[in-house]
């Protein structure tokens, strides 16, 4: 159970929008997959003491819903104070996938912070086939993010960590296994690659990428230029919903979070 303010966010993908629910109250929550669903407009968010009220969602809120079976999520989040939960609910059978941050600009005082806002986290059944993302704000701050969610039948016994470059090393693939990536894979996404995209060039390059972090051998400014030029390698017209065909799941991953700043 944890207390504070809460802003739940209910992603709705039939009309591409997010209902808020908003409690400025002290509130305990929890979340909890065996309470009535039909009852509880914040399931599986189980909270007490709260007192929401629906408010509007911003300008800079977006929802899309790729062929319905991709959500992509965008979000920036200004001036939250020390203590707030945000939630962010998805539809039943939706299992986020990547996830990317970004601080907001900061004002340029000369004195930096490097304590961590918050702390992220991904809740998931795989009974109920739900999943919620919860940040719990512990220092006053402001930060944007984005996510996408696939729908599956195959959720996860226990929480897993999602796709992040900076989260783990590996780049979020949490598998035991080395990873490869074929040129045979990059052809299944081959329409939303650009016309003069080297297809042994770009295989090369991302299993680069992948080789050396999980090895551990890459450094923030290789990091960047690789993923900067994974992402010129996609075509003008690439979307999430050109990525939602079959294709290895760290591939589109890869591909998807390179999007996620296109």
């Amino acid at each position: 159970m944890f207390n504070g303010p809460i802003l739940v966010q209910v992603i709705n993908p039939s009309t591409h929008t997010v209902t808020q629910h908003l409690s400025r109250k002290d509130s305990t929550w929890e979340v909890n997959y065996q309470q009535d669903r039909a009852n509880n407009p914040t399931f599986p968010l189980n909270v007490n003491n709260a007192d929401f009220n629906i408010v509007p969602q911003g300008q800079e809120t977006k929802v899309h819903c790729a062929n319905e079976s991709v959500i992509y999520f965008s979000e920036r989040y200004g001036s939250l104070p020390e203590g707030f939960l945000i939630a962010i609910t998805f539809p039943q059978g939706f299992l986020p996938k990547v996830f990317k941050f970004a601080e907001n600009t900061m004002i340029p005082t000369g004195h930096t912070s490097t304590q961590s806002p918050g702390y992220a986290k991904l809740w998931t059944d795989n009974t109920t086939r739900n999943s919620v993302i919860t940040f719990e704000i512990s220092s006053r701050s402001a930060f944007s993010f984005k996510c996408t969610a696939k729908k599956t039948d195959d959720f996860p016994s226990e929480p897993q960590h999602p796709f992040m470059v900076d989260f783990v090393p590996g780049l979020g693939f949490m598998e035991t296994h080395p990873i490869e990536i074929s040129q045979q894979d990059l052809l299944v996404y081959e329409d939303s690659l650009s016309e003069n995209t080297d297809i042994a060039e770009l295989t090369k390059l991302i299993n680069t990428l992948i080789n050396k972090s999980e090895r551990e051998q890459l450094n923030d400014n290789e990091q960047d230029d690789i993923l900067t030029r994974i992402k010129e390698s996609l075509a003008t017209g690439a979307s999430i919903v050109t990525l939602t065909q079959s294709g290895t799941p760290e591939l589109f991953n890869l591909l998807t979070y390179a999007l996620l700043d296109k």
